[in-house]
């Protein structure tokens, strides 16, 4: 997660700041990016309280460099269905999901595969 350096302003197809994204039967492909790059290109990236549902798509990393597919931070909701992953030698699918807050009764990310 550190060599991604995730911020706005950051490399990357979709980066989802704020709301809610719903994508469906979608092909994201990273195999066009240069050789050798010095840090990791995610596909999409959801930041801290968005909503993200990705249905019957397709993420396709570079074999040349260090690409993951998603990258989820402390996202309010996440719904990954019926979707390929293939050539990210660096991990298809990052999250990172707050724990569950008994007291306010916030949960803590759910991910449905």
């Amino acid at each position: 997660m550190k060599d991604m350096r995730i911020d706005p302003n950051m490399n990357t197809i979709i980066l989802v700041e704020h709301g809610s994204v719903l994508i469906r039967e979608c092909l994201f492909t990273l195999r066009s990016l240069p050789k050798d790059l010095t840090r990791k290109v995610p596909c999409l990236v959801a930041l801290p309280n968005t909503h993200i549902s990705i249905i019957s798509s397709e993420f396709v990393g570079c074999s040349g460099n260090l690409t993951a597919g998603l990258v989820i931070v402390n996202a309010a909701s996440a719904v990954i269905s019926s979707c390929k992953f293939q050539r990210f030698r660096g991990g298809a699918i990052y999250s990172v999901a707050r724990e569950a807050d008994p007291i306010s009764g916030i949960k803590g990310s759910e991910f449905l595969l």
